[in-house]
Order: C-alpha cells, then sequence, then structure tokens
C-alpha cells in the first residue's frame, strides 16, 4: 500500500535484525522441545501402563506384583485334594504315594508322603496300599485312600516307575540340591551322587527318593520336599507353551481321572499357575494334617 503515491518503506538496524532472528529461534527450539517432551512422555507412559505414578517414580507396581495380581484375577478360587502314586507295573510293588492339597488363587501346596506299607484294617483283616493295589487295582486304591486318610479325593494320577521316569525326562530333569553324597549299594538298587545342586533325570530321581525312604528316620518328609522341588519345576513358566503335551503324556500313559473335559476348563487356571509358579509348600506328616 502507498500513502501520497509513495510505497512505505520500513527500516531496522543491523541490532533490531539480530534480535529478530533471536526470537525466531527461540520459537522454533521451544516448540521442538515441547514435542520433543511430549513424545518421551508418552513413550515413559507406555512402558509403565500409562501409570502416571509409576511413570514418575512413585510407589510403582513391579512385575511380581503384576504377575500376582494377575493370578488372583484369572485364577480360579478352588481347594483340592490329590493323589498321587508310583508303583511297578504289573502293580507287584508300590512305590511312592503323596497326597496333595491344591488351595487357589493362593497357589499353596501342601503335602504329605504316605508309607505304601501302612497297615489298613479291612473286612477286620490288616492289609497295605501295596496289597490292595496289587489284588484289586486303582479304585479300591483310591477307597483305601479315602478311608484311611479321612479326606475327600478330588483327582488322583498313577504311573508306573517307568513312566514316572519317562515324564522327569520329558521335561528336562528337575534341579535337586544333595546336602551330602551318598554312595548306596543294596540287592534292589544302588545310588551314587555327589553333593550339591544337580539337574537329576528320571531315573536317578526315582532312584534317589527310593533312597530317602529306606534310610533316613525322616524319609517320607525327605521325600515329600522332593516331590514338592518335582512340582515347583513343573508348574513354572517354562512350560506354559507345553503344557497340553504335558497333560496328554500323563493321560496317555497314566492312570487318571482327570480328563480332557477337566483339563480344557481348567487350562487358564494352569496357564497362570506355570507363569506366576507355586506360592508355598508346607509339608506335613500325617494325612489329617492337610485338613488344617
Amino acid at each position: 500500500m502507498s500513502v501520497f503515491g509513495r510505497k512505505k518503506v520500513s527500516f531496522m538496524t543491523e541490532k533490531q535484525s539480530a534480535k529478530v532472528k533471536t526470537k525466531k529461534f527461540i520459537t522454533v527450539f521451544a516448540v521442538g522441545a515441547a514435542v520433543v517432551l511430549a513424545l518421551s512422555l508418552a513413550a515413559i507412559l507406555g512402558k509403565n501402563d500409562f501409570n502416571i505414578r509409576a511413570a514418575i517414580g512413585g510407589d510403582a507396581e513391579t512385575k511380581a506384583d503384576r504377575q500376582e495380581n494377575a493370578v488372583k484375577a484369572s485364577v480360579s478360587d478352588s481347594d483340592k485334594i490329590y493323589f498321587l502314586w508310583v508303583a511297578s507295573k504289573d502293580r507287584s510293588e508300590m512305590r511312592f504315594i503323596w497326597l496333595v492339597r491344591v488351595q487357589m488363587p493362593e497357589a499353596r501346596f501342601s503335602i504329605c508322603t504316605v508309607n505304601p506299607e501302612s497297615i489298613l484294617t479291612i473286612g477286620g483283616k490288616g492289609v497295605t496300599f501295596e496289597d490292595i493295589y496289587a489284588k484289586s487295582g486303582e479304585k479300591e486304591l483310591v477307597a483305601a485312600m479315602k478311608a484311611y486318610s479321612g479326606l475327600e479325593i478330588d483327582k488322583y494320577i498313577g504311573a508306573s516307575d517307568e513312566n514316572f521316569k519317562a515324564l522327569v525326562n520329558y521335561l528336562g530333569g528337575v534341579q535337586i540340591n544333595v546336602p551330602e553324597q551318598i554312595e548306596y549299594k543294596s540287592e534292589e538298587f544302588n545310588t551314587i551322587l555327589v553333593r550339591g545342586m544337580q539337574n537329576m533325570k528320571g531315573d536317578t530321581l526315582f532312584r534317589y527318593l527310593r533312597y530317602l525312604g529306606v534310610t533316613e528316620y525322616e524319609g517320607p518328609r525327605s521325600q515329600s520336599k522332593i516331590f514338592g522341588d518335582f512340582l515347583k519345576n513343573l508348574f513354572s513358566e517354562k512350560y506354559v507353551e507345553k503344557r497340553s503335551n504335558i497333560f496328554s503324556k500323563i493321560s496317555n500313559s497314566m492312570i487318571t481321572n482327570i480328563s480332557i473335559v477337566d483339563f480344557s476348563s481348567h487350562d487358564a487356571d494352569v496357564k497362570a499357575l506355570m507363569e506366576s509358579g507355586i506360592g508355598s509348600i508346607d509339608i506335613v506328616s500325617v494325612p489329617s494334617e492337610l485338613a488344617e
């Protein structure tokens, strides 16, 4: 636009021009910094599941807390008794018997080892669990355990010697701490183990469990502890993706009343338990203590 026919011309000194350039630079820098800050804040919130308190260093929820909360939210509230045993293929010799109480969602396991040669009175006659299983099979064995323990058995799993070993091998073994070096020999079996932590495969774990049962005064409790180590290994995150295969191996090779329908309906519970692990294991001496 012109004034009195002339164009309006604006003059700036060199100093004024420098000030304008500085203001433009500051403005551009401020906008850039704001964008970077916004992106950084979004990234930090994303890593903390958009938990502002955790992002600024408050009472941040730990990974363990999140796992525990996830388990409590997804695992069914249940309290069951499982009866497990290992015996020779021809049922003439029973090796191990365990009763396991599982309380969820606490993931609390309680284990009691029962002597297969415990005496029961049936029809006025004293018999052992081994006798009952050899002559009558699993149905009578489960009924006898119910009478002996005073507990309602929810589910059971029975394995032969070889199937138990095969399952342990399938899992890649179990980490067991041997407190003292062992050199044991008998007419039935031999066991030689070095002191310390070691990965036991099926046959070694089987012989170690037998050794504990025949040589220690506290043998049953020691067997319970080792079986607890086995269960900790089984219910661990590394087997989450193999849980269906593990169930198939158990159902196809062992004696059990756990059906595919049972497993499918509790698959989410098993998955959550494997992801979080067993919460605690209590060792008890007699079956009646499982009810406490």
